[in-house]
């Protein structure tokens, strides 16, 4: 299996690497896990990036997707080939996580698979996902995208 730092090197997500003229890479974490033992293996990372004038996250999360939408040929350190491709692809803002913890939300990364309570897709070991903190219910799992997205409905439904 190609290490950590050969899937970063492979795809150009190293720091300073540019995904935009105007969006950077400023990091990147990479962690492993084993899907199916023999069958698939997972690399969940989380890439920061700067936005310089007039870029959003939005612009960031689209050149991100353009930028590693082909999947790629990565040798193990034994020379053996590997097809990767990426999954899923989130954004997430430093201040959302701060609305959503504020409202008594608990965020973290899912280690379990799962399905989404608001879209109803597919959550994977690695996902930013949150739920109420009063609900114990695991069907309250969603991405933290899309409980971000409620929140914010609600409060401007609210008035607030």
């Amino acid at each position: 299996m190609p290490s950590q730092a050969d899937l970063k090197k492979a795809f150009k997500l190293e720091p300073g690497a540019q995904l935009a003229d105007n969006i950077a890479i400023t990091g990147c974490d990479c962690d492993h896990r084993v899907a199916q033992v023999s069958e698939s293996e997972e690399f969940p990372m989380e890439v920061t990036v700067s936005l310089a004038k007039g870029a959003t996250p939005d612009d960031a999360l689209s050149a991100f997707k353009e930028h590693v939408k082909k999947s790629k040929i990565v040798h193990s350190q034994f020379g053996k080939p590997y097809e990767v491709t990426f999954g899923t692809s989130q954004l997430s803002k430093e201040e959302d996580q701060a609305e959503l913890l504020g409202d008594d939300y608990r965020v973290m990364r899912a280690s379990l698979e799962g399905v989404c309570g608001e879209c109803g897709d597919k959550i994977v070991p690695g996902d930013a996902v949150c739920t109420p903190l009063a609900s114990d219910d695991p069907a309250r799992w969603a991405h933290e995208a899309c409980m971000l997205a409620k929140v914010k409905r609600e409060k401007a439904s609210s008035g607030q």
